[in-house]
Order: structure tokens, then sequence, then C-alpha cells
């Protein structure tokens, strides 16, 4: 990508007798505000998002979401990986999807959560996760909420009619 800049020559007189252009490669630029509009993107999400080193699980970056979870005001401290913050969670579904990617349901502080875990740059030097935490509690009490509804429907509709069942 790039940018041109052109600057008219001009006369005594005020008459042009020609042009300066100047072309400036902006690609550098273009794909840092991209990058920037992607980094504020996440961190305005309601999910939670992680970015893990792959290497170590160094926690390197979570989002607003992430960090209100925890009681956060800042960046994760250094040295902090996932398996720290795994202590009080478990996993109890996961489901691999290529060599890249891979899906789970988890439990962690007692709030129950599917998520997703993407490799970015995999068995490279810049080899990082992308996690991605979305928050089902809510889902799953309207859930229990429905099938308890339905059991107690169920059940009121069979006691009248095996009265006058019996009855006949």
């Amino acid at each position: 990508v790039t940018q041109t800049t052109v600057t008219p020559l001009l006369d005594a007189n005020g008459r042009w007798i020609g042009s300066i252009s100047a072309r400036t490669d902006i690609t550098s630029t273009t794909k840092l505000i991209a990058r920037r509009d992607t980094a504020m993107t996440l961190h305005e999400l309601r999910d939670d998002i992680w970015i893990v080193s792959e290497d170590n699980l160094e926690l390197r970056y979570m989002n607003l979401a992430a960090k209100a979870r925890f009681g956060w005001s800042t960046r994760p401290k250094n040295g902090q990986t996932v398996r720290d913050m795994a202590a009080a969670s478990d996993v109890y579904k996961r489901q691999d999807i290529g060599d890249t990617y891979m899906t789970f349901s988890a439990t962690i502080s007692g709030t129950n959560f599917e998520g997703s875990i993407k490799w970015l740059n995999k068995g490279t030097v810049d080899g990082r996760l992308l996690i991605m935490l979305h928050d089902i509690t809510e889902r799953l009490e309207q859930e229990q909420l429905q099938a308890d509804f339905i059991s107690m429907v169920s059940h009121e509709l069979r006691s009248p009619l095996t009265s006058i069942k019996g009855s006949m």
C-alpha cells in the first residue's frame, strides 16, 4: 500500500511548469492500525479473552472481562501461568478440532464456561494460545428451570388421568 503526495511547481508568474511527487510505502502503518483495532475489539468483548505463551503457558494478556472476573486492574503478573489459574477449575468436556483448535466446557471458581483455544503461530518462537471463555451459567439455569417445569406439568397431568383410569 502506498500513499502519493503531489506538489505542483510554479514559475515566477504562478503558472504550472511541472510537479514533484513522492510515494510512501504505508503497508506497515496499515498493518499496525489493523492490529490496534483488533486489540481494541478483543479488549472490549464481554467474553473472557486470554493470550498465553505456547512454550510455558505464561499469561501475556487478559481483556477487561477476564480481569474483572479475577478482580485484577492491571496486566497479569509476570510468571503467572494458566496452570496457576486452572487450580480452581474442572474441565469436563473437551473436543479437538484439527491440530490448532479445540473446544471445552469447564467450571472455574463456580462459574460454568464454554471455551475455545486457538493456537496462533503454533510451534514457532512467537507461538501463543488464544483462549476464549463464554459464561454459560445463566443458560444452564434457564435449561434447569425448563426441565423442572416440564417435569412438574407432566406429573400434574398424569395424576388426574390415573384417578380417572382407576375408576373405570
